[in-house]
C-alpha cells in the first residue's frame, strides 16, 4: 500500500458510469474516490471518506498506480479536493 508524506492522500478512484439511455461523448477523467490513506499533516480530510476533487482545465495531472487487482490510484495534495460527500 502507498504511505503518503506530508499533506498528500491517496485516492482509490471510482469510474464514471455511461448512461444507458444518452449517448455522452466526453473525455472527462474520474473526478471522485475514496480516501484510503493520508499523510500526516492532512487535516480536512479522514481516510473513508468519499471526496470529488478537480480534473477540469488548469488542473494537473495526478500520479496513478494500478494495483495487481485492477484497482487505481492517485495521490493528490489535499488542497485538490472540492469537497466531502456527507451522508
Amino acid at each position: 500500500m502507498l504511505r503518503p508524506l506530508r499533506d498528500r492522500i491517496v485516492v482509490k478512484a471510482v469510474d464514471r458510469k455511461q448512461s444507458e439511455v444518452l449517448a455522452v461523448v466526453s473525455s472527462e477523467k474520474f473526478s471522485l474516490g475514496y480516501v484510503v490513506a493520508t499523510g500526516p499533516k492532512v487535516e480536512s480530510v479522514r481516510v473513508g471518506e468519499r471526496v470529488r476533487f478537480g480534473t477540469g482545465e488548469g488542473y494537473l495531472t495526478y500520479p496513478e498506480y494500478q494495483a495487481a487487482n485492477g484497482d487505481r490510484f492517485l495521490v493528490m495534495q489535499e488542497a485538490d479536493v472540492c469537497f466531502v460527500e456527507e451522508r
